[in-house]
């Protein structure tokens, strides 16, 4: 009998995740709208005369690549070691039209983020929300914690 019912549980779960995957939407429509390369030109400062550009790479599944760029080379900025500074996470707009950034690109650390905070090994959650002003097929405004408006433009080649 118990067989029987590990096997019956297992049809259901089965079941019900080709159900899930089949009658999943994926992308909102404002998901959609940003999927792609933005670009945000940071200002100028005594380190990078230039100034620095901030890539962000939204892709279609979810994850985000963010990089910072010399507008005068066209380099991604490098840590000292030599290693590109270059961030991957995940990403989403929520029901409320907030673009939220996930910078932990750690299956296993996403997962220790929902432990209860008395648990050993728990973490806590690093996510960044941007509330979205307006989206067009060549621009993105978000808008940051202090109220400042974040400036995207599409990138040329997307």
């Amino acid at each position: 009998m118990t067989r029987r019912r590990l096997t019956v549980a297992l049809l259901a779960a089965a079941a019900l995740g080709a159900a899930w995957w089949l009658l999943s939407t994926g992308l909102s429509a404002e998901e959609e709208r940003l999927v792609g390369t933005w670009l945000h030109d940071d200002g100028l400062s005594r380190t990078w005369p230039a100034g620095l550009t901030a890539v962000w790479d939204l892709g279609r599944n979810g994850e985000f690549r963010f990089r910072l760029v010399d507008r005068a080379t066209g380099d991604v900025l490098r840590s000292a070691d030599g290693r590109d500074q270059e961030h991957h996470g995940r990403w989403f707009v929520d029901d409320d039209g907030v673009v939220n950034f996930d910078w932990e690109d750690r299956p296993f650390a996403r997962f220790r983020r929902t432990l209860p905070p008395n648990v050993p090994g728990s973490l806590r959650y690093r996510l960044e929300t941007l509330p979205i002003e307006s989206v067009t097929a060549e621009e993105a405004v978000l808008r940051r914690r202090d109220g400042t408006p974040y400036n995207l433009r599409r990138a040329p080649a997307d």
